[in-house]
């Protein structure tokens, strides 16, 4: 057996995959979300190199990004928080710190940025809303 060792593509082919991907969902444009996403992604994966993470976001983990932010209106936050849904609680919580930092939730109803906002997770199953 071979086994091949392959590095994460560049900003450009990522940034690429995303749009192509993106293209598939009708008339969906979200050119500084995919930016956003490829820049928290290579923040995310050179913490890990430093060994400030023990876990890495992967292309394959923006393309579902990508899917859930057609699926879910949208919604930059949400899409990001779903596809967290495998990490461990720690984990979430950090990554969502900074993709917050990247890109604060802006609140609807009043139109205000909340940077505060950033989801904890519980790992008690008495305060999990399902």
């Amino acid at each position: 057996a071979v086994t091949f060792e392959q590095d994460y593509p560049d900003d450009k082919v990522e940034t690429k995959i995303l749009k192509m991907l993106l293209k598939t969902f009708d008339s969906l444009e979200a050119d500084d979300f995919i930016k956003l996403l490829v820049e928290w992604a290579n923040s995310i994966r050179k913490a890990y190199k430093d060994g400030a993470h023990s876990s890495v976001i992967t292309t394959r983990r923006l393309t579902h990004i990508i899917k859930n932010f057609a699926i879910f209106g949208q919604n930059k936050h949400k899409s990001v928080e779903m596809a967290l849904s495998r990490f461990d609680t720690q984990t979430k919580t950090a990554f969502m710190q900074l993709w917050t930092a990247k890109c604060p939730v802006v609140d609807k109803t009043f139109g205000s940025t909340a940077k505060s906002t950033t989801p904890t997770y519980s790992n008690d199953a008495n305060k999990r809303p399902f």
